[in-house]
């Protein structure tokens, strides 16, 4: 299988996830330091979406093919190059709106692009019920326990400075996730 992901505050664990899979991964990112965050955690390539040739880029990679699957939690300003960089059948799973939401897909646009599916998975649909939840829980913090996976910490805050990374974070300056200290 072969995935593009473009960076924000989970992708850390789905390119990991992804990569220990067997799959190869293109990540877009809004900055180099983001990318080389994201070749340390498995991405096969990363490159920047900012330069609007990222659906152009996982093409020439794959031999004009595209991919079989896209997670994009930007939104708006990267929703119709997913979907250009998607394979002909495959899917575009739409998680985030870090950079607003898309208002105006005409579903002949999926067609158009080659029979793509198109999801908008909401967490508490698969997280229905207590077993579920604890396992998956589970999983994750056992990987992060010994090593297996890992996330890169963007900074320690104490809520005296959660409006400072506030600002950073919207102005895309963090790398991972910001951890607040809450006494």
């Amino acid at each position: 299988m072969v995935e593009e992901m473009k960076p924000t505050s989970n992708w850390q664990l789905l390119v990991q996830l992804g990569a220990r899979l067997g799959a190869t991964i293109y990540a877009t990112t809004s900055t180099e330091a983001k990318a080389e965050v994201a070749r340390k955690r498995g991405a096969t390539a990363a490159f920047l979406y900012d330069e609007g040739r990222f659906a152009d880029t996982v093409r020439d990679l794959t031999g004009g093919r595209g991919v079989d699957v896209v997670f994009d939690p930007i939104g708006n300003p990267t929703f119709r190059d997913s979907l250009r960089a998607t394979r002909t059948k495959g899917l575009v799973v739409s998680f985030g709106s870090v950079g607003g939401s898309v208002k105006d897909i005409d579903p002949i646009e999926l067609g158009e692009a080659g029979s793509l599916f198109l999801t908008r998975p909401r967490l508490a649909d698969h997280l229905t019920d207590s077993d579920t939840i604890r396992r998956r829980a589970s999983d994750i913090f056992t990987a992060l326990i010994d090593r297996s996976l890992s996330i890169e910490i963007a900074g320690r805050y104490t809520l005296d400075d959660v409006e400072r990374a506030h600002e950073e974070l919207e102005r895309r300056h963090t790398v991972g996730k910001p951890l607040i200290k809450i006494a």
